[in-house]
């Protein structure tokens, strides 16, 4: 039960769409930022809904240590159910289901980060556990104010640009 609706999802697929590392802009004892770059877009005819992450990690001179882009495809029964009536090309997600998809989308591309990792000189660069409704807070997320109770979205023909939140 999400938002008092009943919502039944799934992952339909998850794609790995980039990853990069340079192992020359890692030390072992250095400070690190991480950045999170979101973007949700829709399709209502297979009740698809596509939420894109990128999670960055910076060293101290801002350089790129480690990045990955991840593309998570989720199947929402009935996702019409979001329609902004008044709108063809937005829909309104409720806060909790928002938060559910980006805590999904947000340890897939931890798990394929930490494997990609694994035997390179990165490897001990720790990705952190996050509480993905504080983060959502700090996200834009096509324009989407996560103050409200309802959150609207644009569809694929009208993606928003990519935000980045430092966490």
């Amino acid at each position: 039960m999400i938002s008092n609706l009943e919502v039944q999802m799934g992952i339909k697929q998850v794609k790995e769409l980039a990853f990069m590392m340079d192992e020359s802009a890692f030390r072992i004892d250095m400070h690190f930022k991480m950045n999170i770059q979101t973007e949700l877009s829709f399709d209502f005819a297979s009740d698809d809904l596509f939420f894109q992450i990128a999670v960055t990690f910076l060293n101290d001179e801002h350089r790129n240590i480690a990045r990955i882009e991840v593309m998570n495809n989720f199947v929402i029964q009935n996702l019409r159910q979001f329609h902004v009536s008044n709108s063809s090309e937005k829909i309104e997600i409720p806060e909790d289901l928002l938060t559910i998809i980006f805590s999904i989308s947000f340890s897939h591309a931890r798990a394929l980060m930490s494997n990609h990792l694994n035997g390179t000189a990165i490897q001990s660069l720790m990705i952190p556990v996050i509480s993905p409704k504080a983060v959502l807070k700090t996200l834009k997320i096509q324009g989407i104010d996560l103050t409200k109770s309802k959150k609207k979205v644009s569809s694929p023909q009208k993606r928003g640009r990519k935000k980045k939140t430092k966490v």
